[in-house]
């Protein structure tokens, strides 16, 4: 009986011992996590913010312009306009207005807009800005007829880490908000279109996309526990049979 005992508690030790070395092997796979920094900007809608046709004088309309940091990293933006094509006079007529939530942060000639501060914008936030075109009371006959079109420049100037995987961000891909085609201002009857806008186009600056290599092995969780069974299975035998051995000796 003091045999079994021991043997019995050798068993326990045993499998505690198994069992340990199965708890903290790995489990599943190991890899690298970390992605590579990515700066992202879009903004929206697209491609146009403003697209507006037979203006009047003192015709006007406003747009919001949402602007996202779809990236990994915090990143600070500029915005300037600049003339595509289409009438230089028209172009130095047109006013403009922008505001954030707080304040006002230009209103004068669209041709002086010189862009904005740079501003901040955190990875996975976007703000909204809102852009106001409006076509003077004074403006007269000469107008007729021209159009004119202004894009809007994004750049973004991201934090990269040390040694990363990936290119800089680049200049964001330009927005055209405003072709314009006034109207004759002769005639009040004329319709006007304040736009059905869709808005600046996404413009993205990311880094490529290189993934660093998945290390580690399969967990033998399976092959460990099958042993464990079989190394059991003889024990529990070794234990049955041995008292029938005892008792053939003890007959001789």
């Amino acid at each position: 009986m003091n045999l079994n005992s021991k043997r019995f508690k050798l068993i326990l030790l045993y499998s505690a011992l198994l069992l340990t070395v199965i708890v903290i092997l790995p489990m599943g796979k190991t890899g690298a996590d970390t992605s590579p920094p990515v700066i992202d900007i879009s903004v929206s809608p697209a491609p146009y913010l403003f697209e507006l046709s037979n203006l009047k004088p003192g015709d006007w309309a406003t747009r919001t312009l949402i602007i996202q940091n779809q990236g990994n990293q915090d990143f600070t933006y500029l915005m300037k306009a600049k003339r595509e094509s289409g009438s230089e006079k028209l172009y130095n007529q047109l006013l403009l207005q922008v505001n954030d939530s707080q304040k006002t942060l230009y209103d004068g000639k669209l041709s002086g807009y010189e862009g904005i501060d740079s501003r901040a914008l955190k990875h996975s936030d976007e703000e909204k800005l809102e852009f106001t075109v409006k076509f003077p009371d004074e403006s007269g006959n000469e107008y007729q007829g021209v159009a004119t079109e202004v894009a809007f420049h994004f750049q973004t100037d991201g934090t990269i880490p040390a040694n990363p995987p990936a290119d800089p961000a680049t200049p964001a891909d330009p927005v055209k908000p405003t072709p314009a085609d006034p109207g004759t201002p002769t005639n009040p009857a004329a319709p006007t279109d304040q736009g059905n806008s869709s808005g600046a186009g996404n413009s993205n600056a990311a880094a490529s996309d290189n993934t660093l290599p998945k290390t580690g092995e399969s967990n033998p969780l399976f092959i460990m526990v099958l042993g464990f069974l079989i190394t059991a299975s003889g024990v529990t035998l070794l234990l049955i049979k041995r008292p029938h051995v005892k008792k053939l000796f003890n007959r001789g």
